[in-house]
């Protein structure tokens, strides 16, 4: 797979691997080992495909709670779900709302090594805000 490279940044859901993050999280983790040649220091799967993956699982997770959770709390028409962003300020509005304190601390940052640059931070992050929003 090329999915993590330099521009090689797609979020297919056929490769999304959901059953990967249904056993982590029946589990409490997963385990994932990568076949990269031996000599390389550091696989590019975990350096970019595997935190990318999470990142686009964990955002989306994350909106769907909030999107949940405003529903919930504002008891609000079926249709307003098709014009509001579950991840936009509305959210934000009601993020004191939860009875579980847990709940709004959900991560769903990008996390990559220090070594990755920041312009190719700042273009990944983007492809996921796409990637969790369409």
């Amino acid at each position: 797979s090329t999915d993590g490279h330099v521009g090689h940044w797609g979020f297919s859901l056929s490769r999304i691997n959901l059953n990967v993050a249904l056993a982590a999280a029946k589990h409490g983790m997963a385990l994932v080992v990568d076949a990269t040649r031996s000599g390389k220091r550091f696989p590019d799967a975990l350096t970019k495909t595997i935190p990318i993956w999470c990142c686009v699982v964990n955002k989306a997770v994350a909106c769907r709670r909030a999107h949940l959770r405003n529903n919930s709390a504002t008891n609000v028409s079926e249709d307003v779900g098709k014009n509001s962003n579950a991840c936009g300020p509305s959210t934000e509005a009601h993020r004191g709302a939860s009875s579980n304190p847990w709940e709004d601390q959900w991560d769903s940052s990008l996390r990559l090594p220090c070594w990755i640059p920041p312009s190719e931070v700042s273009q990944i992050e983007k492809l996921v805000e796409h990637a969790v929003s369409a």
